[in-house]
């Protein structure tokens, strides 16, 4: 009988341990999880891209994935410690209406890190880059066709 109860409580715990597992959320392989937004994070170094391809063929292959949104500045620190030095998109631009800078994912964060000058469009310059030049962890309007590296933010599934 008492080996029946042992069994039956190792049952019970690998059942529950299990449930837990699954129940947890958690970022697909090669993403970083950032728990103050709860969202995963991948920074794409391998190969630039101009920044609709980067949203539209990469970003959004993950559910809700976009070019990272940047809405206080622990997250855009956060950001930084993934890409380092590199010129980087984020998911800023005034592609819809020229001088209102929106978030590709729609999100209405109103925190901005621009560099000194900046937003400075006048050349369809109409999408942001984080790093570029000497203004590090600082954002700059850029021509939105450039090919340079991307980091794509998606929600903990």
């Amino acid at each position: 009988m008492a080996c029946l109860l042992e069994l039956l409580k190792a049952l019970l715990l690998y059942i529950f341990t299990a449930a837990n597992i699954v129940n947890q959320n958690s970022c697909p392989s090669n993403w970083t999880q950032f728990h103050k937004t709860n969202h995963c994070y991948r920074f794409y170094n391998e190969t630039g891209l101009n920044w609709n391809d980067a949203r539209k063929q990469i970003c959004s292959q993950q559910p809700s994935g976009d070019l990272v949104s940047i809405n206080s500045k622990e997250e855009n620190q956060f950001v930084m410690g993934l890409i380092g030095s590199k010129e980087t998109w984020i998911g800023l631009s005034d592609l819809i209406t020229k001088n209102t800078w929106v978030w590709s994912d729609g999100s209405e964060g109103d925190y901005r890190n621009w560099a000194s000058g900046e937003p400075y469009s006048p050349y369809n310059q109409d999408c942001a880059v984080m790093n570029f030049g000497t203004e590090k962890s600082q954002w700059v309007a850029y021509p939105c066709d450039e090919q340079i590296y991307f980091m794509c933010e998606a929600p903990v599934v």
